[in-house]
Order: C-alpha cells, then structure tokens, then sequence
C-alpha cells in the first residue's frame, strides 16, 4: 500500500532534482494542478493512472521507487531537463577551457520563453514567471 507522506516526499525529490515545481508538472503530465497539490500536502493517494503519468514522464524512474519507495530511484535528470537555473550555475568548469563571456543584455530585454527542439520531433517549451 502507497503511504501518502512517502510518496510526497518521493514526489517532492522528483521536483527538486528536476527544477520543476508543482504547475509545471501538472501541466506536462495533463493532470490538475489541485492533484499535484494535494498529493503533495499528503491529503490524497495517488492513482494507477497518475503514477503511470509519472513513469511515462520519468521513465528512468523505477515503478517500485514510485509505489513502494524500494529500489534505485535513479533520479538523474537529463541535461535537457534542467530547468532550475541555480542548480546549472553550481556546475564548474575544468580550468584549462576557455568559456565565452556571457552577452550583455540591456536592462530593457527581458526572456519572455526558451524553446528547446529535440531531435524526434518533440519539444518543450519553458515560459518566465
């Protein structure tokens, strides 16, 4: 049986490792966002077809990591995944390679969204607050 705090703390890793918070991934995996919320708060268990949502969205995550908590959750994100940008400031560089300096953007240019292409067609799409 799925123990509620569990599986919001299982939940809760998944986000932080991802950078995503609670409307992104209600979004991306078509649920409501009241859903994510309330598994969260640990008031609702999740259903089968929400935790075959989850699986689908992160296949590298075991089923048994999910519902049960046993197992390797093998909670790597892909670099493409990534979306907090504090995590990929901490990322550090060899010191023998030579970074570009970053553009100068004027303060009146503000990122509206970024627009990332994948190869078999898909893409994700990441929107300012």
């Amino acid at each position: 049986m799925v123990n509620n705090d569990d599986f919001s703390n299982r939940l809760e890793k998944i986000l932080d490792t991802y950078g995503l918070n609670a409307s992104t991934l209600a979004d991306e995996i078509e649920i409501n966002r009241s859903t994510v919320s309330h598994l969260l708060s640990g008031r609702n268990k999740p259903s089968l077809d929400l935790i075959m949502k989850l699986h689908a969205r992160f296949p590298e995550v075991a089923l048994e990591w999910w519902i049960y908590g046993e197992g390797e959750s093998q909670v790597v994100p892909k670099t493409s995944d990534l979306v907090n940008p504090q995590k990929l400031s901490e990322v550090k560089l060899p010191q023998d390679k030579k970074v570009a300096p970053p553009p100068s953007f004027s303060s009146e240019k503000s990122i509206e969204r970024i627009l990332v292409c994948y190869t078999d067609g898909t893409f994700r799409e990441y929107k300012s607050l």
